[in-house]
């Protein structure tokens, strides 16, 4: 899928050639696109390693997000409540940091191997189930062996999880949701 940078016009491959008047323009629109997404060095200029790395910047971007949204949680928490709910804070954002560390980890895989449908859904499915067992595993440690408080570990939890919520929603200049006409 390539943006148009004049009128933000999303195509595809087949739109490119069905709905511009020459093949002309799709050159140029792929030529624009290629300049101006930053790609990892080595990597071979078509759709799929465009789409990747446009992918990679803005996952990291979310991780960016979400980190300084813990921090921020945590010193609002450091300064109103004192340094055990800072930990907690902490530590619950961790694990929604860690899910995102995990769905990056996905997303490289999947570069590698390769668009086999069967492969991406096991790839996806391995994922979710690994996402799941690490926030179970790491909220039963918060809560048994470090005897956290609970409020704290869920708000820090949530803080994380919504920061990469909203941030997936508004980094990528994309609109998730749209409200109804």
């Amino acid at each position: 899928m390539f943006l148009d940078p004049r009128d933000g016009r999303r195509y595809t491959p087949r739109r490119l050639k069905r709905h511009t008047p020459g093949r002309r323009r799709a050159d140029r629109i792929i030529q624009t696109c290629a300049v101006t997404v930053p790609l990892v060095a080595g990597e071979p200029k078509d759709a799929m390693s465009i789409t990747h790395a446009q992918l990679r910047h803005y996952t990291h971007r979310v991780l960016i997000i979400q980190v300084l949204a813990v921090l921020a949680a945590a010193a609002i928490g450091y300064f109103r409540y004192g340094a055990p709910t800072t930990g907690a804070l902490l530590y619950g954002g961790s694990i929604a940091i860690a899910g995102t560390l995990i769905l990056i980890r996905a997303t490289r895989r999947a570069e590698r191997t390769g668009s086999s449908p069967a492969a991406n859904a096991a790839l996806i499915y391995g994922t979710a189930i690994s996402r799941l067992a690490m926030a179970i595993g790491l909220f039963a440690a918060g809560f048994a062996i470090l005897r956290l408080p609970p409020l704290a570990l869920m708000l820090g939890f949530i803080v994380g999880q919504g920061a990469q919520l909203i941030s997936t929603a508004f980094v990528s200049g994309k609109k998730i949701w749209r409200p109804k006409r």
